[in-house]
């Protein structure tokens, strides 16, 4: 789900500049949308690092 929230905000960093005015506009401002998605990547790629470094039961 971090991976889609992830997506979903870069994708609209991205096209920050060609979109109109709508309702999440107000809420994701550019820099309120910069600082998010740049805390949510760093929150995946955290996470990725972490389940990398689980020990595999060997049975």
């Amino acid at each position: 789900m971090l991976i889609g929230l992830t997506a979903w905000l870069s994708w609209r960093g991205w096209h920050q500049d060609k979109r109109r005015d709508d309702r999440l506009s107000r809420w994701l401002s550019p820099g309120w949308l910069r600082v998010t998605c740049s805390l949510s990547w760093l929150a995946v790629l955290t996470g990725g690092y972490l389940l990398n470094q689980q020990q595999m039961p060997v049975s």
